[in-house]
């Protein structure tokens, strides 16, 4: 069983995609794999703007979400200081990005690690799968002894659900 938490931008891309009806009916029948949400990425998707060309993609966004989602995990205070020590290691390192920019993103690879998730899917290089940022999250799990979950872009997952 793979237990996977998709990040924000994932749950747009599907809205997107051509094969969205297929990716759909694959997610569902696929037994060995759970979609996890996050109360940080239903938030993001909350605040996507509402209406874009013909149709109405905040509640898109939302209903796929809501569909997919086995279970949804809440915000506790351990996910925000494991958070907080992704930054400050990421700083440390060298990393750029306020952490206005990275907390969000920090909090989702915190929820995986601490509810022992197996994948993290994110189309987000620049700053979720940026250098800096693994190499915090790989230390920092490392002490507090986490699994670190596998991290996998959007095509690799449309191409490991159909398996």
């Amino acid at each position: 069983m793979k237990r996977l938490l998709l990040d924000t931008n994932i749950y747009g891309l599907i809205i997107v995609d051509p094969k969205r009806e297929e990716i759909h009916t694959t997610i569902h029948s696929n037994k060995e794999l759970y979609l996890y949400g996050f109360e940080v990425v239903r938030k993001e998707l909350r605040s996507t703007k509402r209406v874009a060309v013909n149709m109405n993609l905040r509640m898109d966004l939302l209903r796929l979400y809501d569909d997919l989602v086995t279970k949804s995990y809440e915000l506790n205070l351990e996910m925000e200081k494991l958070a907080e020590q992704y930054y400050g290691l990421y700083w440390d390192l060298g990393g750029t990005f306020p952490k206005s920019e990275m907390m969000n993103d920090f909090l989702i690879i915190a929820c995986a690690s601490l509810k022992n998730l197996d994948v993290v899917v994110s189309h987000d290089t620049k700053t979720m799968f940026h250098e800096l940022a693994i190499k915090a999250y790989t230390s920092v799990n490392k002490i507090n002894n986490l699994k670190l979950p596998e991290f996998i872009g959007y095509e690799k997952f449309k191409n490991g659900i159909k398996k």
